[in-house]
């Protein structure tokens, strides 16, 4: 089978942490017996480069302009515009059997716009923020309703993305429920000694790990206000991995509330470091709604590992079935106390292992030839 997938959310050198679920899931199409090309939309002005970091998957870059804060609304026909001749130029080279559009704006009404007489199937993925913002946005929503009837298939990574897109309106139609894998061969259990031995962490202590791109600041303010004033005997470190826009604001904020110590920002770090710092904690923390912190649960099932998240349905689906972990209420008192029992509670996880990327390609490509 031949796809053509379209994103964004493909990782550039000016941004090589975004969309490296995207990129999994292209590998696992390929893995599973699949040609892929990628277009990569890019907006203009942007500090995007022609390639990406990864160039063993090479990709199309085109730029398109949009207005930084306002340009929302017309993000969508810009793209249009812009890849509308890239894609007519695949389209007839290549000659696709599915074009894999990757967020339901403004990537997905884009290709749905742009290859609208092609005659080639559109498979349109829901991630997450597309679904919980973007879409929530009413110009947006009246765009969706408009457009989005003419993908072939919707897909939505978790079941709560796909509950919500049914609840709206905006696509009829049956929701195809495809989520997201793990790189077993980097998340897997191992020893907690070894590991701090390698980070060079005291044996000694409490370790949580809060992996994800800080992008919004909330849930990690939470989090260090939770750290303030509490009364446990053994406190613990925080290492925060990820990288992003908010990043220097949270350093400086944890420095301003006496944790600079207590709260360590790593960074952006490769997989196999977020795997060590895992195996190393006595926890993890995943208090987000979106994709990235299902995906931090995953890992961190993967890897044994007890887990503190948020009280939500994606949430409660993933941690209770498994005996993994604990749900917070999404405040101070309820944050604070669900760290104080993840730490206190000797936990057995044994079972539950999150399934592997090949799978998931075997799957999404199944999912493309009934459409096709």
């Amino acid at each position: 089978m031949r796809v053509l997938t379209v994103a964004s959310r493909i990782p550039r050198l000016a941004a090589p942490g975004c969309g490296t679920l995207v990129l999994d899931r292209v590998k696992a199409m390929r893995c599973a017996g699949a040609e892929v090309r990628i277009i990569a939309p890019a907006p203009w002005p942007c500090r995007a480069a022609d390639r990406g970091e990864d160039e063993e998957l090479p990709r199309r870059v085109v730029r398109y302009f949009r207005v930084p804060g306002i340009g929302t609304r017309f993000a969508a026909s810009a793209c249009a515009r812009a890849i509308r001749g890239l894609l007519a130029d695949e389209i007839s080279a290549f000659k696709p059997d599915v074009i894999d559009a990757h967020d339901l704006y403004p990537d997905g009404v884009a290709v749905l716009l742009a290859a609208r007489k092609s005659g080639v199937p559109v498979a349109v993925t829901a991630h997450g923020r597309d679904v919980l913002v973007t879409a929530r946005l009413p110009a947006i929503h009246e765009k969706l309703e408009d457009t989005l009837p003419g993908a072939a298939v919707v897909i939505a990574v978790t079941a709560d993305l796909a509950e919500d897109l049914r609840s709206r309106g905006v696509f009829r139609r049956d929701i195809e429920i495809i989520e997201d894998g793990v790189d077993l061969t980097h998340f897997r259990p191992g020893s907690r000694e070894k590991a701090r031995s390698e980070l060079g962490l005291g044996a000694d202590g409490h370790h949580l790990v809060c992996a994800g791109n800080l992008f919004a600041a909330s849930t990690v303010k939470l989090l260090l206000a939770s750290m303030v004033g509490g009364d446990a005997p053994c406190p613990p470190t925080v290492h925060f991995l990820g990288d992003g826009p908010a990043r220097r604001r949270l350093e400086r904020l944890s420095r301003v509330m006496g944790l600079a110590k207590r709260a360590v920002f790593h960074g952006r770090v490769g997989r196999e470091r977020v795997a060590l710092f895992l195996r190393a904690a006595n926890g993890a923390v995943a208090l987000g709604r979106d994709t990235t912190a299902v995906q931090a649960v995953r890992e961190a099932r993967a890897c044994r590992i007890p887990v503190l998240a948020a009280d939500i349905p994606a949430m409660r689906d993933r941690v209770f079935p498994f005996r993994q972990g604990l749900l917070a209420r999404f405040d101070l008192l309820g944050v604070r106390r669900g760290v104080a029992k993840l730490l206190e509670l000797d936990w057995d996880i044994s079972e539950g292992e999150p399934r592997g990327w090949e799978s998931v390609g075997a799957e999404i490509l199944a999912c493309f030839g009934r459409v096709v």
